[in-house]
């Protein structure tokens, strides 16, 4: 704008030369309206400046944290209309070498036990199946993720906020043969309204800040709370209750042949949670009731009471480190824990009654941060409660423990890679055991 005022009073300057060509009178006229327009031009360059002067005072006021977070808000995601949409997720490769001791990984659940551990999938024998003595090779981008999401003021001062997340696990869609093509699934999908989430989310009942960091999708499997399903959920600060899905899953015949059956006409699953905060970290303290009911096409029905309760937390060790731990325990937890390791109740044929199978689950993990690296140590365990009396299958999983060591490298922004090794064993109610072990290599970058 200076340059431009400069080379103004340059042109106007070779105007008034030009104009003394012209006769008295018209040189007089022009003259004057050339340094009238020199003196407004002149004027505006004293306001540009001003206003430049206000400007560096702005740039040289110190920004508040509050002020930062708004400004980093504002320009995340982009708007159509007053509404902001937000896109993200992640890559994720997964290489893993595995080798069992009793035969090769089922093929249940989409084959997703080569791709994750599943306790339940652990072959367990008398060591006489050497299929699964030699390491297999295993690799995945399954896992990978995309995020959407959208945010809306409302008239009356809240937003509407929504949430879908989308990844390709348990895909019966692709093969290894050409393409490895697989569908996306749907993991959550939920809506925000002034504390209320309604649509499909993690369970209230589970501490997502207790998972241990790990190189595989995720190692203490057979001890966390993890399940995502249908609910309504309503959050006053450090405390939520929440009304969810009130699935039953019915041990009739022993093992993942036990039916899922739906809990028809009952009540949904009722959690409620408090969350204790702090400097120190985070713990959070869940309890569980529900009902569980069997029916099958013959009429027979019956029902009985479950609860149960977790304590799961992630507590800060001086600057970087922290430790993570969970506890469960109850009457009927049974597809809340384990990725479906047990059942919530057993159906007892002779008797017509369904009894509450009890499980205890826990778990502990410490981090420790170096730089750009962090190391990572766990262990897992599940015991759970059968009634050997109404048991008809004995290969139903008694208890399960877990181990594992796992390094990771924060080699970019977003980017990680790591490594890990994790040993697990099965036992079922019969004695009889399995045991697995798998290398995991590990790259994920999220956007």
């Amino acid at each position: 704008m200076q340059k431009s005022l400069k080379y103004t009073s340059l042109i106007t300057a070779a105007v008034i030369s030009l104009a003394t060509a012209l006769p008295a009178s018209a040189q007089d006229s022009m003259v004057v309206k050339m340094q009238n327009l020199e003196a407004e031009m002149a004027q505006l360059k004293a306001q540009m400046a001003a206003a430049s002067n206000d400007v560096e005072l702005i740039k040289s006021r110190p920004v508040s944290h509050a002020a930062k977070g708004s400004q980093k808000n504002d320009t995340k995601g982009f708007k159509v209309g007053n509404t902001t949409l937000k896109f993200g997720g992640f890559v994720d490769l997964d290489v893993h070498l595995t080798k069992t001791s009793d035969g090769e990984i089922s093929s249940a659940l989409a084959g997703a036990g080569n791709d994750q551990f599943i306790p339940s999938l652990t072959p367990v024998g008398d060591g006489s199946n050497e299929t699964g003595d030699d390491f297999q090779l295993d690799t995945t981008i399954q896992s990978s993720r995309l995020t959407f999401g959208s945010s809306t003021p409302t008239s009356n001062g809240g937003d509407v906020k929504t949430h879908v997340e989308l990844d390709f696990l348990l895909s019966p869609g692709g093969n290894e043969i050409v393409s490895n093509s697989f569908n996306p699934r749907i993991r959550r999908a939920y809506v925000d309204y002034k504390g209320l989430r309604v649509g499909q989310e993690w369970s209230t009942f589970q501490g997502l800040h207790a998972i241990p960091e790990s190189a595989s999708f995720y190692a203490p499997a057979e001890s966390q709370v993890f399940i995502r399903q249908i609910q309504a959920r309503y959050t006053a600060g450090n405390f939520q209750i929440a009304l969810e899905n009130p699935e039953s899953f019915i041990d009739l015949a022993g093992g993942l042949n036990g039916n899922s059956v739906q809990n028809e006409g009952a009540l949904p699953d009722l959690v409620g949670r408090y969350n204790f905060k702090g400097d120190w970290g985070l713990v959070s303290v869940s309890g569980l009731a529900r009902q569980l009911k069997y029916e099958d096409a013959a009429n027979v029905s019956a029902d009985t009471f479950g609860y149960g309760l977790s304590v799961a937390g992630r507590v800060k060790v001086g600057d970087k480190d922290d430790i993570r731990f969970t506890l469960n325990g109850g009457e009927g937890i049974g597809r809340y824990i384990g990725l479906g390791i047990v059942q919530g109740a057993q159906f007892n044929a002779s008797t017509g009654e369904l009894d509450a199978i009890g499980a205890i689950s826990g778990n502990v993990a410490y981090r420790h941060v170096m730089g750009p690296w962090s190391a990572n140590v766990g262990v897992s365990h599940i015991d759970i409660d059968l009634d050997d009396s109404i048991v008809e299958n004995l290969d139903e999983t008694e208890k399960s423990t877990s181990g594992y060591v796992a390094l990771l490298r924060k080699v970019a922004p977003g980017m990680t890679m790591g490594v890990e090794f994790l040993q697990g064993e099965r036992e079922l109610v019969s004695g009889v055991d399995g045991s697995i072990s798998r290398f995991t290599f590990s790259t994920k970058k999220s956007f």
